[in-house]
């Protein structure tokens, strides 16, 4: 119905803006839902993929206790020490984009470590343009 489209709608907003804030970057993640530890309701200790073990927190209400591959967003400098730099909160805030799956799973990790070194999203131009001659 109507309302689904608006959420649909909402949705692709959402997913739009995370992808286009200059101010932060996208990275393959862990969500450690076997920590016990929680910061605010929701907030998961999170491993950012190839990032020297730093950690950030991402809101994620899903209730298990296997960690998870995710699509996230964290900030430009994220993982980066600078000398007389406050380390705030925000700097360690992480927003979920795409919750992949339980890690050991081998499509999620081959999804995961796809996106990781840009092989995918695929960015192939559409096949009606690549001017092949049909096959006899």
């Amino acid at each position: 119905g109507p309302e689904e489209a608006d959420t649909n709608k909402q949705r692709q907003e959402l997913y739009t803006m995370a992808e286009e804030k200059p101010e932060r970057r996208l990275a393959v993640a862990v969500l450690r839902f076997d920590d016990r530890n929680r910061y605010g309701e929701n907030g998961i200790p999170t491993s950012v993929l190839f990032s020297g073990g730093a950690l950030c927190i991402v809101n994620c209400k899903k209730n298990t206790k296997l960690n998870h591959w995710a699509k996230i967003s964290v900030p430009m400098g994220f993982g980066e020490k600078h000398e007389g730099e406050e380390d705030t909160e925000d700097k360690h805030r992480g927003e979920l984009i795409e919750l992949w799956g339980p890690i050991g799973d081998y499509a999620v990790e081959l999804k995961a470590y796809q996106h990781h070194y840009g092989i995918m999203p695929c960015r192939y131009p559409d096949p009606s343009t690549w001017g092949l001659t049909p096959l006899p």
